[in-house]
């Protein structure tokens, strides 16, 4: 393909174009040669018609850029003061949003704080509390203790005065109602020497106070009150008690009869206690002793053994004994 690059170049290419009017027989030699030049040429032609043409084209296209790059400025201009007031706005917006809520949060804290300090006010009030309430329960424990002890003794010396203000008494069970006649002291002294024998008692019994047991008249075919009597003599009182246990079945009136020593119902249930116990020692030929206030003391193969409840003696009664 040939390009047109100089004068001598176009006047050449002239003259082939000329003689090439008149040769449009494909048979030509330079027919190819004309055809390629003739489509060289037209597009030379209109490059450079083209070109003419450009410099109107471009100065409009830039004047078409400009305006179109002023009106985008304008819009970007604009949207950016948009922008920037919707931001100022916002801002505004999210500083007294921000405000209300540390106002808010800033009551809120206060009110916890306020709430927490109460609370730990009341806790080391508590703590107080509490560390001296545990001082004075121990403090009272201690003397609940002491008091403890303090009654159970004073309770066993009441019980033992008690008793001891009882240590003359003798106690008789079974005599019928209205045997005494209204007058007991009396009545009492003929009823010993009569049950016990006239010849044991060389002198007077010395009786200080004699009466039934507190309570209502029992019917006739009720058992009659125990007779409680009080001698002045504890010689007397112990005599009587020998002799009763040493006779055995004591009968008056056809009536039989028992003499017990005056104890307290405390001490009475504690001796009742050892009764199954003394029973089979009885039968087992054992010789022991009941001592006051409730204390059992067995002799066996000439040696005695104490016991202060029945549940050891027992013990001792199954592994020596029986």
């Amino acid at each position: 393909m040939f390009s047109c690059c100089s004068p001598a170049a176009d006047v050449d290419l002239k003259l082939l174009l000329c003689s090439g009017k008149k040769n449009n027989n494909p048979a030509h030699p330079d027919y190819t040669v004309l055809k390629e030049l003739t489509k060289s040429t037209t597009l030379d032609r209109f490059k450079r018609a083209q070109k003419r043409k450009a410099p109107s084209t471009t100065l409009v296209s830039r004047k078409e850029r400009k305006s179109h790059r002023d009106d985008i400025k304008m819009d970007i201009g604009t949207q950016i003061l948009d922008l920037k007031e919707d931001i100022s706005s916002l801002r505004n917006d999210t500083r007294a949003d921000i405000k209300t809520l540390r106002e808010e949060l800033t009551g809120e804290l206060a009110k916890l704080s306020n709430k927490q300090a109460e609370a730990t006010r009341q806790m080391e009030d508590m703590g107080n509390t509490l560390s001296d309430t545990i001082d004075r329960v121990a403090a009272l424990e201690h003397n609940q203790q002491l008091m403890t002890k303090k009654c159970k003794t004073l309770q066993e010396k009441c019980a033992d005065f008690e008793n001891r203000s009882r240590r003359c008494n003798l106690r008789f069970v079974g005599v019928v109602e209205d045997s005494e006649k209204g007058n007991m002291l009396t009545f009492l002294p003929v009823f010993i020497r009569e049950i016990l024998g006239r010849e044991n008692f060389d002198s007077p019994l010395v009786i200080d106070r004699a009466h039934r047991s507190l309570g209502p008249k029992p019917a006739s075919t009720d058992r009659p009150r125990s007779i409680v009597a009080c001698f002045h003599y504890f010689s007397d009182r112990q005599k009587i008690l020998d002799l009763a246990k040493s006779k055995g079945k004591l009968v008056y009136d056809g009536r039989q009869v028992h003499i017990f020593p005056d104890m307290t119902p405390e001490v009475g249930k504690m001796r009742a206690a050892f009764n199954d116990i003394k029973r089979k020692l009885r039968d087992a030929g054992v010789s022991y002793s009941l001592f006051f206030p409730a204390k059992l003391v067995v002799t066996v193969k000439g040696e005695r053994h104490s016991f202060d409840s029945p549940q050891a003696a027992e013990s001792f009664y199954q592994q020596h004994v029986k």
